[in-house]
């Protein structure tokens, strides 16, 4: 369904002239380019809608023998998938409308840099979103046309973020690098990595706090080789 102006309410399922009440409240969306050049109003397939990916990204500091300690790093941006049926087949006695066009609406969606909105219930409700791929399920035809009067998709859609807003999102490591990396060489133990990179070699119980398995002063060859990176304190 294609249309301009204000999005409808998404109380009212409106999917190819449907009369309201045929389906449950709540169990369809409405996807809208951004600038509301493009709409159309699908049915939720099974659980709805899922995210792909964590958002926010911790790091756990591994310590001996205690709990680690976690460290927020930052958030990614949120990924969605969303099942949906373009739905055509509204008649129990087996009429209905195509659906070739709705679809093609989808893919012009996907095809150009066009974002979307996706009003229903899903998460992250509200977020401007880019369609970035569209998986085909199973459709229904017309034994005459062979034209699609129901198809099954799977939207993958991406957070869309303006390079304006970049600078409002949380940054990750903003704050100063707690560690860094150092190679060890043949001859090394904890001392004397902790004399270079410290200054002190008394300092050698901050480097294996920071890389468990270590035990003791001396490396152990086969999991610690020379070659190998390992972490040291910043400072």
């Amino acid at each position: 369904m294609t249309g301009t102006g204000v999005l409808p309410e998404p109380t009212v399922p409106p999917i190819l002239g449907v009369r309201a009440g045929w389906l449950w409240p709540g169990h369809h969306v409405i996807i809208q380019s951004w600038e509301g050049k493009l709409a159309l109003v699908c049915l939720l397939e099974g659980n709805g809608a899922r995210p792909t990916d964590s958002a926010a990204e911790w790091d756990v500091l591994e310590r001996p023998r205690a709990a680690g300690i976690t460290e927020w790093q930052g958030r990614h941006n949120k990924r969605l998938e969303l099942p949906i049926i373009v739905e055509g087949w509204v008649t129990r006695d087996g009429g209905g409308l195509w659906v070739e066009d709705h679809v093609a609406t989808l893919e012009e969606m996907l095809d150009t840099p066009l974002t979307v909105r996706v009003v229903g219930p899903i998460p992250f409700w509200g977020l401007r979103w880019a369609i970035t791929n569209i998986d085909y399920g199973d459709c229904l035809r017309d034994v005459v046309t062979g034209r699609r009067m129901r198809q099954h998709l799977v939207l993958h859609l991406v957070e869309y973020v303006q390079p304006e807003d970049l600078e409002k999102l949380p940054r990750a490591g903003a704050e100063p690098a707690q560690t860094r990396q150092y190679t060890i060489v043949k001859g090394d133990d904890l001392q004397k990595i902790a004399q270079k990179t410290l200054g002190k070699a008394a300092r050698w119980q901050e480097i294996e706090k920071l890389n468990p398995p270590m035990r003791g002063i001396k490396l152990d060859a086969k999991k610690f080789p020379a070659g190998k990176k390992i972490k040291v304190p910043a400072k």
